[in-house]
């Protein structure tokens, strides 16, 4: 495992660095994250917290057992506005249809909760980013028990530009029987719902592990360190990655 995982950060590397040749809007997202380091310091691979079970509730009869419709990401509409944003497109419908099978990917419409986990998310995190943030996206799915270990159920990097970081949230918990996750050498498989990580995901090497005989409901937020805190609107796109420029954040 640690050969296989050096393997990946090597080629990951060189892959990194042929990106920023060709990309001046990455090397201006490098530029910023560098400063925001040297001014206030920077973060390890990862971190875990937990929120409150009664929200956590919330949540998940809300959003996964709720008015949230599953969409088929074959056929997925891009929301409005979504031209702020990165989004993940794949090269062959045979990818699309192997994911759709595997992984119930959700279309968030109860906006005035996603509102409030955004406001608790800052509460909680605050101490831990050591630095102002902005909340850039917000996605739902579910992995089926037993499911494909390929795509983001594979150890992966995520390649965002830098700067960004992603929170997880596991609404029914971190277990053998609803699924893990591997954070390079460790993984996380003894945590009640509500357990939320914080993590690098473009830095560590990660992946989702299917649970053995439980849904695995997963909320992801995509933020980014920042020298200010700026409400932006809500983004709960489904494709979504990370912003296209790093002036963005402070529009």
């Amino acid at each position: 495992m640690e050969k296989i995982i050096k393997n990946k950060i090597f080629k990951n590397y060189l892959s990194t660095c042929k990106s920023y040749l060709l990309s001046p809007s990455r090397f201006l997202f490098l530029i910023h994250n560098i400063l925001i380091v040297l001014f206030y310091g920077n973060l390890k691979k990862y971190y875990i917290f937990q929120l409150p079970p009664k929200f956590n509730d919330e949540l998940l009869s809300k959003i996964f057992l709720g008015s949230s419709s599953v969409i088929n990401l074959s056929n997925c509409v891009i929301p409005h506005k979504s031209d702020y944003l990165f989004s993940s497109f794949y090269d062959d419908s045979a990818t699309e249809l192997r994911i759709d099978a595997n992984i119930k990917t959700y279309d968030i419409d109860c906006l005035d909760l996603i509102r409030y986990l955004h406001k608790s998310i800052k509460d909680l995190i605050a101490p831990l980013t050591k630095s102002p943030f902005i909340i850039i996206n917000t996605r739902a799915w579910t992995s089926k028990p037993n499911s494909e270990r390929f795509g983001p159920n594979a150890l992966h990097l995520d390649g965002f530009f830098p700067g960004h970081l992603k929170i997880m949230i596991y609404c029914s918990g971190l277990s053998i029987a609803s699924g893990s996750l591997q954070i390079e050498d460790q993984v996380l498989n003894d945590h009640p719902p509500g357990t939320c990580v914080l993590f690098k995901n473009s830095n560590a090497l990660h992946s989702g592990i299917p649970g053995s005989s439980m849904d695995r409901h997963v909320l992801e937020i995509t933020i980014a360190r920042s020298f200010s805190f700026r409400e932006r609107e809500i983004f709960c796109h489904p494709l979504a990655r990370h912003l296209k420029s790093v002036l963005l954040f402070y529009k």
